[in-house]
């Protein structure tokens, strides 16, 4: 017999809830699964009554590939609002085209976050990608990084 595939195409964070679920139960791990789900929730929930009373939020943009140019939507800008930021509800729950920087500029955000899909950080050094490169191609703010080593996709980032 074949192997069942399961199809995990989330667009927001309630799916991805919904994917981990499903993914424990189909491993046989589903209390595993709904107690992963749980603790995310509950930190979610804890960091967003930290930033609930917020008088100004941050404009945010994720950028999670350079080359070409391509901004996190998805379930990233929930979890932006969530962390007290401002991202660009046109995203929300979208895959978005290949972007400008014109266009990330012309958003005016106060903050850019590299979030670099399939490579850490390290390797986004290895191409180049500085604070410096990002303050110049963006315009200025200021820049994070995020990367765990674990590929979410083949391809490199950049």
């Amino acid at each position: 017999a074949l192997p069942k595939a399961l199809v995990f195409a989330p667009r927001y964070l309630e799916d991805v809830f919904g994917g981990i679920r499903r993914l424990g139960e189909a491993a046989g791990a589903l209390e595993a699964a709904k107690k992963m789900v749980y603790d995310m929730r509950s930190r979610a929930v804890a960091v967003q009554c930290r930033t609930f009373s917020l008088k100004q939020r941050a404009r945010v943009v994720v950028v999670e590939s350079l080359e070409p140019l391509r901004l996190a939507g998805r379930w990233v800008p929930e979890m932006v609002e969530i962390a007290g930021g401002a991202a660009d509800p046109a995203l929300e729950g979208k895959t978005p085209p290949p972007a400008r920087w014109q266009d990330v500029a012309a958003w005016k955000p106060q903050a850019l976050i590299y979030s670099c899909v399939g490579a850490p950080a390290e390797a986004a050094r290895r191409l180049g990608v500085t604070r410096d490169y990002i303050r110049y191609r963006q315009g200025g703010g200021r820049m994070e990084e995020e990367g765990n080593g674990t590929p979410a996709r083949p391809e490199p980032c950049g």
